[in-house]
């Protein structure tokens, strides 16, 4: 298990702040 995929993990409570991490921060695409 990578990091990213953890940290992922991590977030799977919290979608909204997860989705908003990804595509904003990490600039990301979420469909």
């Amino acid at each position: 298990m990578n990091l990213e995929f953890a940290h992922a993990l991590l977030y799977v409570n919290d979608m909204d702040d997860m989705v908003d991490f990804y595509s904003n921060i990490l600039g990301f695409t979420v469909n």
